[in-house]
């Protein structure tokens, strides 16, 4: 027989861990879909939009890479000792991206986030919020702790949109808000899986010879970066081709239209 049928059904502890993702992120995305539509839209225009848009994606753009994509070996790791080495090596190189940032920022500027003006030295924080996040969920899926992912998904996108609307009237005619919220929301998303994280890292912490051994034998792994840094770049490329073309306005209403839009597609895809 050349097709036999293939059963596809999912077994209780994966079906319990995709439905806790779906709760986390879907309640997240209700949170960002109606506090956007309804606080933000009233609160700031799309210009601001526009700077806040570009800022998200340097960030993202830099923190996809600035781990070495080693977080992306701590699933598939054979044991939980080598899942540490490489859990330690993506925030070692993380945090090495964000003080080179931080050095770079004090002297040069890019001219497209010049808008932003001192607040610009936000770019790194953001960077490493959001680097030490993805590497600290790779840990917790490992683990299984999808209710904590779960739970912490949902904070992030409360605490993000209520500071983001507190702020708007607090930095005049600016992004800075938008900014602010957007770092407090990964601050609260990180500081609600870490001590998941450190109770288990705390018992097998490796020493530094040893996190450095494992990622020069894993050192292949350092080509997904520019694979990985050209995709994040081309998904957000829009906003800054808008930008370019036509000014900061016409980018800020890409990205209020793609907040909307985008929020069915996350639903369904994040927490596969």
């Amino acid at each position: 027989m050349l097709f036999r049928k293939i059963s596809l059904g999912l077994s209780g502890p994966l079906r319990r861990n995709v439905s806790l993702s779906f709760a986390g992120h879907g309640i997240s995305q209700a949170v960002i879909f109606f506090g956007t539509f309804t606080l933000l839209f009233e609160s700031y225009d799309p210009s601001q939009f526009g700077v806040y848009g570009l800022f998200t994606a340097m960030a993202m753009i830099i923190a996809r890479v600035s781990t070495g994509r080693y977080e992306v070996l701590i699933p598939v790791s054979a044991n939980d000792n080598d899942a540490v080495k490489f859990l330690c090596a993506a925030v070692i190189l993380c945090m090495c991206t964000t003080g080179l940032l931080a050095a770079v920022l004090t002297v040069w500027v890019p001219p497209f986030l010049s808008g932003i003006g001192n607040w610009i030295l936000l770019l790194p924080i953001q960077v490493l919020i959001f680097g030490l996040s993805i590497t600290l969920q790779q840990w917790m899926g490992r683990k299984g702790r999808f209710g904590v992912l779960a739970i912490a998904e949902s904070v992030r996108a409360c605490a993000m949109m209520l500071s983001q609307w507190g702020f708007a009237t607090s930095f005049g005619l600016s992004a800075t808000g938008l900014i602010l919220g957007l770092i407090i929301g990964w601050a609260a998303y990180a500081l609600i899986i870490r001590p998941c994280v450190l109770l288990n890292v705390l018992r097998a912490a490796p020493k530094l010879k040893a996190v450095w051994s494992m990622a020069f034998a894993h050192r292949r792994n350092l080509m997904l970066v520019p694979s990985q840094g050209l995709n994040t770049l081309s998904t957000n490329m829009p906003i800054f081709l808008l930008e370019a073309l036509f000014g900061t306005a016409v980018a800020g209403s890409y990205v209020m239209a793609s907040r909307l839009l985008y929020g069915p597609l996350a639903l369904i895809s994040e927490p596969l």
